[in-house]
């Protein structure tokens, strides 16, 4: 019963993160590629996007994460259906966040923004506490969330919103601005 249990929590995720990825198909948020545009008077990105000289875009703001790619899909977390996973860039480079089960630290450097609109980005984690996750799929989450962490070779930002970009440009994790804490 245990495994039949198991199946159907996984099945019903799975169906629920593909409604959810339909559902917000349109959204300028998710869409997987960082997309190279001309420079223009409002920025590298057009009148939307803000520019992130040096580090001042990313530190001393709460960051909610909105988006995850698992296994090549970027699946979109809504902050109404319970996402708790959150990011604080601190300006003296260091970083605390939270995986939605547990805590952690790092480090963070930020380089010169490169034509395209990216900054090159570093992310190290480097301390985490251990509170086991509450399900098998909690736990593969907050695996996938750290290895993405892990990954990070760029950051674009957009009004509200950063995504963290891999070598390739894909987009890996996306996170939205939000004025408090307490999410």
């Amino acid at each position: 019963m245990n495994y039949m249990h198991r199946t159907l929590t996984i099945l019903a995720l799975g169906l629920s993160a593909a409604l959810l990825v339909l559902s917000c198909s349109s959204s300028s948020v998710i869409s997987g590629k960082a997309q190279k545009a001309a420079v223009s008077p409002e920025g590298p990105q057009g009148a939307g996007a803000q520019s992130l000289p040096g580090d001042t875009e990313l530190s001393g703001k709460n960051w909610l994460l909105a988006g995850i790619r698992v296994a090549g899909s970027l699946y979109p977390l809504e902050p109404e259906h319970g996402s708790t996973s959150m990011l604080i860039f601190r300006p003296n480079g260091t970083l605390s966040g939270s995986t939605g089960t547990n805590t952690f630290m790092g480090t963070w450097k930020t380089g010169s923004p490169k034509k395209n609109g990216t900054i090159p980005l570093s992310i190290s984690t480097n301390g985490i506490t251990k509170v086991a996750a509450p399900s098998d799929t909690a736990a593969q989450f907050e695996q996938n969330l750290l290895a993405s962490l892990a990954s990070v070779k760029s950051v674009q930002t957009e009004k509200g919103s950063i995504r963290f970009l891999d070598g390739s440009g894909e987009t890996l994790l996306v996170y939205i601005f939000r004025a408090s804490s307490s999410f």
